[in-house]
């Protein structure tokens, strides 16, 4: 081979490198995943499965109760296997039907009542997970998992001064993610009618450094803040319904048990988007609750009264490098359900800043010219939206570099 192809194979090859790397540094700000939990072998599992499967998630996370039969192969693979079998890698020599799977492990399950039930050595043959892979974390793109086993059988304790408590608190405190999600199975707060509340498991997430809790074990949605703090009930992957408490819990948001659901969650650096659909019509978004990443969130000012829409125009315009975005809401007990974004001349959706419920008030965020997947836009003209159930406002944008 000549002095030149060999140059023009290491240029390619350097090209090719840096190519690859560039997907792979993409794919790292921004993640979407699909969040389940208490499901079944029957044809509601199946369709929350496939609602699921629709989304193209990156990876699925459960809360709990994922097999209600026995621990063998067989059993985890009718209960698991057959509908989510595609996310999971199986341990080397599996004899499950649905191995080897994907080369990158995407299911990342925590462990219910019924999961022990069934034998932790039938977990342990199934899996292959972090740590001693009972409780564990892991990080994908901007958000940083801990998976917390809830169970009373959990020989490392299930309280905040336990063995594993304090495993979390020390994991919380050295986290250095954008996004901080807590899950397991036994909800700390619930308002249905059939489990309840599990005091054991109200621990100071919030002061630990954690964004976000999510539980299962009561087959409900119900979205719950305390003192700002989202905790989601997220158990109708496909097992039974529940009832809900004729007195909801403090702080209950939203409560949803008329038909099995996941939870779609999408994060970037800026923002982390939770939505819980139900599988009706083939997929009926019942909630959706955003939060976002200090310093996008300027401020809130609620002391300032409110009782109509308005999107402002951002100053400066032109601009080329942040502009700072001001827009009020009215106040409502429950939250308003708001959709800011930015789209191009195209109508396509290059940023999408709010899709969520926000409080009452004028909010200000500056938009530093990035795109959903945290890439610097070129210059051209924008349109920023502002859409809510009765409302929508648009403004023209200029970015110029």
């Amino acid at each position: 081979m000549s002095h030149y192809n060999k140059q023009y194979g290491s240029v390619l090859s350097i090209v090719l490198f840096l190519y690859i790397l560039t997907l792979q540094i993409g794919a790292q700000t921004a993640v979407r995943f699909g969040a389940v939990g208490d499901f079944d072998d029957d044809s509601n599992t199946q369709a929350v499965a496939d609602l699921i499967s629709s989304w193209n998630p990156d990876f699925v996370i459960t809360q709990g109760d994922n097999n209600y039969g026995s621990g063998s192969v067989a059993a985890w693979d009718d209960e698991v296997g057959q509908f989510y079998g595609q996310f999971i890698q199986y341990p080397s020599g599996s004899t499950s039907a649905y191995a080897p799977g994907p080369a990158v492990n995407q299911f990342f399950p925590s462990l219910g009542n019924h999961d022990w039930d069934a034998g932790i050595s039938g977990w342990y043959n199934y899996f292959e997970l972090p740590g001693n892979e009972r409780y564990y974390e892991f990080i994908q793109g901007p958000v940083h998992f801990f998976v917390v086993d809830s169970d009373d059988n959990e020989p490392d304790g299930i309280t905040s001064n336990s063995t594993q408590g304090q495993w979390l608190q020390t994991q919380l405190a050295s986290s250095t993610s954008v996004w901080k999600i807590v899950y397991f199975h036994h909800p700390p707060y619930s308002s249905s009618s059939n489990h309840g509340n599990t005091p054991e498991l109200q621990w100071p997430f919030q002061s630990w450094g954690a964004t976000a809790v999510l539980a299962g074990h009561d087959h409900v949605y119900e979205r719950i803040l305390k003192n700002g703090f989202p905790y989601f009930v997220n158990g109708l992957g496909g097992r039974s319904l529940y009832g809900f408490s004729s007195t909801p819990e403090p702080g209950s948001v939203v409560r949803y048990n008329s038909n099995y659901g996941a939870m779609l969650i999408e994060a970037n650096v800026d923002s982390i988007n939770f939505s819980f659909y139900s599988i009706a019509g083939g997929g009926t978004l019942i909630d959706t609750y955003t939060i976002l990443a200090s310093p996008t969130s300027i401020t809130n000012d609620q002391n300032k009264m409110v009782n109509e829409y308005s999107l402002h125009a951002n100053y400066p315009n032109p601009f080329n490098q942040g502009t700072t975005i001001i827009f009020e809401v009215p106040d409502r007990s429950e939250g308003t359900q708001v959709d800011l974004a930015i789209y191009n001349a195209l109508g396509k959706t290059v940023r999408r800043l709010i899709k969520g419920s926000l409080a009452g008030g004028e909010h200000k965020i500056i938009w530093q010219g990035d795109n959903d997947q945290g890439q610097l836009v070129s210059s051209g003209v924008y349109f920023l939206r502002l859409k809510s159930d009765s409302f929508v406002q648009t403004r023209k944008m200029i970015m110029m570099r």
